[in-house]
């Protein structure tokens, strides 16, 4: 291992069971369950896709662009989403800040 590697690797001290841990993007390197969770939906979630696409369409070069592309847009739309919710929680909570004062 390259020793700007190792430098990378034991930057933020050791974790409880004595390997380094790992900083920004080499976090990402290390195996965990929500990471493998993470990859089997994007997994699942691509093949219902282009399942549904298929059934639909009989076209597999249709079902595989629909079966790629709907996840990306179904991002975009989650983040949306989220930050709407975001807003109307804040609003709530200044709502409850301002009737109890």
């Amino acid at each position: 291992m390259s020793a700007f590697l190792k430098m990378l690797l034991e930057r933020n001290g050791k974790l409880e069971d004595g390997r380094p841990s790992a900083p920004g993007f080499l976090a990402l390197l290390k195996p965990s369950r929500n990471k493998a969770k993470a990859v089997t939906y994007a997994i699942m979630h691509l093949v219902v896709a282009m399942s549904v696409a298929f059934a639909l369409t009989q076209d597999w070069r249709a079902a595989l662009a629909i079966g790629l592309i709907e996840p990306a847009v179904q991002t975009v739309a989650y983040y949306f989403h989220e930050k709407a919710w975001e807003k109307a929680e804040k609003k709530r909570q200044d709502r409850l800040a301002a009737a109890s004062s």
